[in-house]
């Protein structure tokens, strides 16, 4: 606030009435002291009916307690007594906005003199006003309480003379005439306690309006005289103009006229003697000056149509005033602008404050739904003119309206609007549909669905109402067809205020029996589950039911010979469902084994087909068909429905936990109750002795063993105890476990090996599981069994090395001999070897692992290890005796060529260099000496030439095998086993286990 100093916003509107006595004669007085003679009473009050205030909300907040102080304003006093009045007001805490609340309180002091004018002894009063506020205006969107601290004062006259007198009521005004004090302080505290403090002398006084110094103000005096007649009272004539109208549907101007009586005023004094001007130009009146000619409307203007949406941010309406004069140009008056109120009488209407804006004065529009109730279809917003003659209103009808929609006549209390066509008639069809609720006129448009088999065209009936044209361009299958087609149209409507869009679908027939309401995979079968799959399936039943419906579609031709399509009430249609038949042999036998029963549920044409028993699925899908026929109107029709019975899928491996619990399902829904109670008892019991893969196994095999019955055998009763040795459980189990192991080894080890090494292999097996030596459970230590079983294993091999040694090699006892040492391999990984869960891996793993590398280089590191053992065997001196010689004299042989004619030291020179330094003595026979025996040490003689013609020239080498045993462990295993079939690459097993049936 700047500037000179201001006395702002003054609207202490103090109406002072004098009643009187009446008197003879009112229009001429006599003088002052006369006339002030005849007063008994002044009466000092408020009025509200003559001064109406703005709310206090659009004023400054200590404003507010002013107000309430001038209503209560009431004084009477004796013309010679000074006028003394003090009054306070409160302000109750009022809430605005959702984060300002207000409250204080005021006091209002006036103190004055009646005074009387010099020339018409007219009374007024002369004296001093004062006010005092408190108010405290907390905000918690700006975290700040504010409070304002009025002090003002000043000389105040109220009842100045008016230049023209007609009645016993006289208008004066009256001002402000000086001012001594006007002080506000306003004092801003943040949350956090800091606060601000502004002083300005340039004070807000009033309600509404704003006053400078010395600015008139309307007032009112009543004279009363001593006389006891009262003088004839002038009649004012009230005039009161409504009409009601319907808001245009477009945004703009529209506009009503007003009568020129209500604005300008008319009474019946002007009547008989001409209009009494009460007041003059410069005398602060606000009466109308009445230019001959003139005509006056309202104006009213909107930014939208005639409709209001419920519960939606508020629009906006504006009014003005506009004189046209005589020449018919329109002229603003905002003067009169001003008095226009706007409001509304509907409880669901909410209307804004009325503001000026512009030339116009304008308020905010919302429309309220009734909770819990049906809402009004129209609302009316009333658009008032307070003139001098009276009042003009305007009461608009509004619609009111929810959110917009679509609404196709044809769809009634269906879910979804759906036009049906037959396939390949080429018929015409029409589907009719309204907008409601809109609040604008919006661009509808039609968009079908890509590849639609039809042509669309858009036609508008009128406004807000149209319908669209299909063309069915679809062509009729060659073949039969079992399913309908589906298409969506989407209806788009578009305005400024609106964007929605409503689809209907056009399904397409082919006309005789089709099937709905179930799946169909790519190729045209209806899928139907035959297993459960943790599917929520109907009481006492294990599988879902699968329901389908079936439809009978036939076209006519109406009067006008167009094509019409009927869907079939199939109450009057013969429906009779056959028994499922298969396709191939496979599919028969499962149609004949297969349980199941059809029943038609309480919707008519819709079945249930309900799966009694479970199956498997394979790698080979179930195709069977289902044969349905009806009768209509002396015709049959005929379908055979395509079925693929959907059995149950072998999933990926899965933990073993959860492999557990996908095989007790599958026990119990293959096997019957009398025989899986017992396999799942001892499933359970053995649980922690066995592996993923072994559970995995088993899995398998109960799958595929169950489609193998079904299908390849027919059989609707299988006998799992005979079908599979693991159900019988114990050693079977572990049989069935290791058959499973050299099954799938075999698979890939086929030719000799098969036959040479796995058979003696597994037959060494079995006689170790005979022995229980696959338990492990009870033992204190795993080493502890495993050297009994290595010390067993080891005899029996040392036993088929020297008979191999002694005799001609061949496969066979090769074969034996590795078969031992695989058979060593498999119970060392069985004892010692872990999962990736941490746990020992279970018996078939054990398996695969010493089966898995059948290569010469595996067996040659498996054998090395065992070689020192079998090399401190008495009984194989004289077997290394043999070999050694042989490799001596064959690496002589090819070293050094004609070594026997050599002398001795060339030849022990020869031998050095083979067997290697102090590993080997060479001696003629008669010089030979006794080769020193060191512990651990195997020493042999061997005689590698013998001199016919001198014998004592022959040659003998002593060897220390410990020195030379990893050559001649190599010449050892390549005469052994160098005929023998190893495999050329090492195995890798599948993660996931092979059933072999």
């Amino acid at each position: 606030m700047k500037g000179k100093k201001k006395l702002a916003r003054l609207l202490l509107i103090i109406m002072i009435i004098v009643i009187a006595i009446p008197f003879k004669n009112i229009l001429a007085f006599a003088e002052p002291d006369n006339y002030k003679d005849k007063f008994e009473e002044v009466h000092i009050r408020y009025d509200e009916t003559i001064t109406k205030f703005n709310d206090w909300n659009d004023s400054y907040p200590y404003e507010a307690p002013l107000r309430e102080i001038i209503k209560t304003f009431d004084i009477k006093v004796h013309p010679d007594e000074k006028v003394y009045f003090e009054g306070s007001g409160s302000l109750p805490v009022e809430h605005r906005y959702g984060f300002t609340s207000i409250g204080g309180s005021g006091t209002l002091k006036l103190e004055g003199d009646i005074v009387y004018d010099e020339v018409t002894g007219y009374p007024s009063v002369k004296g001093i006003l004062s006010y005092t506020a408190d108010v405290t205006e907390k905000n918690t969107d700006l975290k700040q309480t504010i409070q304002w601290k009025v002090n003002c004062s000043g000389e105040f006259v109220l009842g100045l003379p008016m230049s023209e007198v007609s009645e016993s009521i006289f208008s004066y005004g009256g001002a402000l005439t000086d001012t001594d004090k006007n002080l506000v302080t306003k004092i801003v505290t943040d949350d956090d306690g800091e606060s601000s403090v502004n002083e300005s002398e340039d004070g807000y006084f009033g309600l509404g309006y704003t006053f400078k110094s010395n600015t008139t103000l309307k007032g009112a005096v009543s004279v009363t005289t001593s006389e006891t007649e009262p003088p004839e009272k002038a009649n004012n004539i009230s005039i009161d103009q409504t009409i009601d109208t319907e808001a245009s549907k477009t945004s703009g101007e529209t506009s009503n006229s007003v009568a020129k009586a209500v604005v300008v005023g008319i009474t019946t004094s002007v009547l008989a003697a001409g209009l009494g001007v009460l007041a003059g130009a410069n005398n602060g009146s606000s009466k109308v000056e009445d230019s001959k000619g003139s005509t006056y409307k309202m104006v009213i203007y909107k930014e939208f149509g005639d409709s209001i949406r419920y519960d939606k941010p508020a629009v906006v309406v504006y009014a003005r005033m506009v004189e046209i004069n005589s020449e018919g140009v329109e002229i603003d008056r905002m003067d009169l602008t001003q008095k226009i109120s706007i409001f509304s009488e509907n409880a669901h209407m909410k209307i804004g404050p009325t503001t000026i804006a512009s030339n116009y004065v304008g308020a905010t529009v919302e429309a309220e739904s009734v909770k819990g109730a049906e809402s009004p279809s129209e609302g009316i917003v009333s658009f008032v003119f307070n003139g001098e003659g009276g009042s003009f209103c305007n009461n608009v009808r509004f619609k009111l309206v929810g959110e917009p929609y679509i609404k196709f006549e044809e769809q009634g209390k269906n879910l979804f609007m759906e036009k049906v066509m037959i396939e390949g008639d080429n018929g015409e069809y029409t589907v009719l549909f309204s907008l409601h609720d809109f609040v604008e006129i919006p661009k509808v448009s039609l968009k079908p669905q890509d590849n639609s088999p039809f042509e669309v065209e858009l036609k508008k009936i009128k406004d807000f109402k149209y319908k669209a044209i299909m063309n069915n361009q679809s062509v009729k299958s060659e073949k039969s067809s079992t399913q309908r087609k589906v298409f969506n149209v989407e209806v788009i409507a578009e305005s400024n205020t609106d964007n929605i869009s409503e689809a209907f679908r056009v399904a397409i027939y082919p006309e005789g029996i089709s099937i709905s309401i179930i799946k169909f995979d790519k190729d045209g079968y209806a899928q139907i589950g035959a297993y459960s799959d943790n599917e929520k399936a109907e009481v006492g039943e294990e599988v879902l039911a699968t329901r389908f419906k079936v439809e009978l579609a036939v076209s006519s031709v109406d009067e006008k010979g167009e094509y019409k399509a009927e869907l079939v009430d199939l109450s009057k249609a013969n429906i009779k469902l056959d028994n499922l038949k298969g396709s191939t042999v496979q599919t028969e036998n499962l149609a004949k084994v297969f349980k199941y029963e059809i029943e038609e549920t309480t919707n008519r044409g819709i079945y249930k087909f309900q799966p009694k028993m479970q199956i498997p699925e394979g790698k080979t899908k179930h195709y069977l068909m289902l044969p349905i026929d009806c009768e209509y109107d002396s015709k049959d029709y005929h379908l055979d429905l395509p079925i693929r019975l959907i059995g149950e899928p072998f999933n990926e491996m899965k933990e073993k936990k959860e492999e557990l619990e996908l095989l007790l399902k599958r026990i119990k829904r293959y096997m019957p109750p009398e025989d899986w109670s017992d396999v799942i008892k001892h499933i359970k019991e053995n649980y922690d002795i066995m592996s993923p893969k072994e559970i995995r196994l088993l899995n398998k095999s109960l799958y595929e063993i169950t489609r193998i019955k079904l299908l390849d055998e027919a059989q609707d009763n299988i006998n799992f105890a005979e079908a599979l040795d693991w159900v019988i459980w114990g050693l079977e189990w572990v049989k069935w476990v290791g058959d499973q192991a050299f099954s799938y080894v075999a698979m890939a080890y086929t030719g000799p090996v098969g036959e040479a090494l796995l058979s003696p292999t597994k037959e060494i097996l079995v006689g170790l599981i005979s022995e229980n030596i696959w338990y492990r459970e009870g033992i204190s230590s795993p080493d502890e069994k495993l050297r009994g079983v290595n010390g067993n294993l080891m005899a029996m091999l040392e036993n088929s090395l020297m008979t191999q040694i002694s005799s001609d090699t061949n496969i066979k006892k090769a074969g034996f001999i590795l078969a031992s040492f695989t058979v060593i391999k498999i119970v060392n990984h069985y004892y010692n070897d872990v999962g990736p869960d941490g746990k020992p891996i279970g018996f078939y793993d054990a398996i695969l692992a010493g089966l898995s590398d059948l290569t010469s280089t595996a067996f040659k590191f498996v054998v090395s290890e065992k070689f020192d053992e079998l090399a401190n065997n008495p009984k194989a001196k004289e077997y290394f005796n043999k070999y050694a010689g042989e490799w001596v004299k064959e690496a002589l042989d090819s070293n050094a060529s004609g070594w026997r004619e050599k002398e001795v030291e060339v030849i022990k020179k020869y031998v050095e260099e083979i067997c290697g330094a102090g590993a080997a003595k060479v001696y003629t026979k008669a010089t030979q000496v006794e080769f020193e025996d060191k512990s651990g040490r195997l020493i042999i003689n061997i005689n590698i030439w013998d001199d016919e013609k001198d014998p004592n020239n022959s040659i003998i080498v002593f060897l220390d095998v410990m020195e030379i045993k990893d050559k001649l462990f190599d010449y050892i295993f390549g005469n052994m086993f160098g005929n023998f079939p190893f495999t050329t690459s090492p195995l890798n097993p599948s993660a996931d286990p092979v059933f072999v049936y």
